[in-house]
């Protein structure tokens, strides 16, 4: 018996494949680089990578959240410094295992979360500069838009922790501080971030979809899948 092979799906598939590799996906990426100082000599540094491309992942009336891109944050606590008080040295730096921010109309602020083992951080910038409401479906690309606009009733906030376990006893201890900076009163602390374009992913080829970019790996045939599932030109 004479068996017929349809060819149709597999022609669709390949076409819709050439016309996605034709208008690769492009992220717009914005770095804000973090470095927090509580006045007991408690530091942090945290680096966020936010894509202004993707859209929410949950909004409300008031709020309006998306995920973190990517993220990693050191926490360091210590009782004595070689350079001197307040001068710390740099903590372990750790991957974060969740983050996302925030935009509330209630409070007039952006919040940005990471949670990382033995870890988290919290970065508040009240009323920023930029178009922030609750039904964005992207965050501004501009970086401007992050800064603090300056009034005297508003601030700029860090809050992190760290916790650490005795290795013999498995007692756990948790340590934690904070640092703002308000016009009107200054410094509580130091705290210092900005804000910058990335320079766009390079690709390794037309087919590098999804990051990690510059390689081909199974993200970006997943990349492809979903596109192909919504019907993406």
């Amino acid at each position: 018996m004479r068996r017929v092979f349809h060819h149709q799906p597999v022609r669709l598939l390949a076409a819709t494949l050439a016309i996605l590799l034709a208008t690769p996906i492009r992220a717009q990426l914005i770095e804000i680089s973090l470095e927090a100082r509580d006045p007991n000599l408690g530091a942090a540094h945290a680096v966020i990578v936010l894509d202004t491309t993707a859209e929410p992942i949950a909004n409300t009336a008031t709020t309006v959240t998306f995920d973190v891109f990517d993220a990693s944050l050191s926490v360091d606590f210590a009782d004595f410094y070689p350079h001197g008080p307040g001068h710390t040295e740099p903590g372990e730096r750790r991957e974060a295992t969740g983050a996302s921010i925030t935009y509330s109309t209630q409070l007039r602020e952006i919040r940005v979360t990471l949670e990382a083992p033995g870890a988290w951080l919290t970065f508040e910038v009240d009323a920023p500069v930029g178009p922030f409401h609750p039904y964005m479906t992207a965050l501004p690309s501009d970086p401007t838009a992050y800064l603090f606009d300056g009034f005297d009733d508003q601030r700029v906030h860090a809050a992190f922790s760290q916790t650490t376990e005795n290795p013999t006893t498995g007692e756990q201890t948790t340590l934690a501080g904070a640092s703002s900076w308000t016009p009107a009163t200054g410094f509580t602390g130091a705290l210092a971030y900005t804000v910058r374009v990335l320079p766009e992913p390079q690709r390794c080829s037309e087919a590098d979809l999804a990051p990690p970019f510059g390689i081909v790996d199974f993200d970006d045939v997943l990349a492809f899948i979903d596109a192909f599932n919504h019907a993406c030109p």
